[in-house]
């Protein structure tokens, strides 16, 4: 579907791990079932990252998903991506 390809977010929380990608934003890719919830594939247009989620909150204005984020080489972090919907 080519319009969960142009799904995106921004970081809005992260550790000193992943303190390099707040404020950027990524696109959503694919999203398989694991056995403890979701794994989403993410991409800046550089990078592929993968986040095993373990949260979601509806706020008013936003939602926010929360887990573990993996470049698929070098670290496992917290991370907050906050959705922007088409507008």
């Amino acid at each position: 579907n080519k319009d969960i390809m142009t799904v995106k977010f921004k970081v809005v929380g992260s550790n000193k791990t992943t303190e390099h990608l707040m404020g950027k934003e990524l696109f959503l890719g694919k999203t398989q079932r694991i056995p403890n919830g979701l794994m989403r594939e993410f991409n800046d247009g550089e990078k592929t990252y993968l986040l095993e989620e373990k949260g979601v909150d509806f706020m008013s204005e936003s939602v926010l998903l929360h887990g573990l984020l993996s470049d698929k080489e070098s670290y496992v972090a917290n991370i907050s991506l906050q959705f922007i919907p088409h507008k």
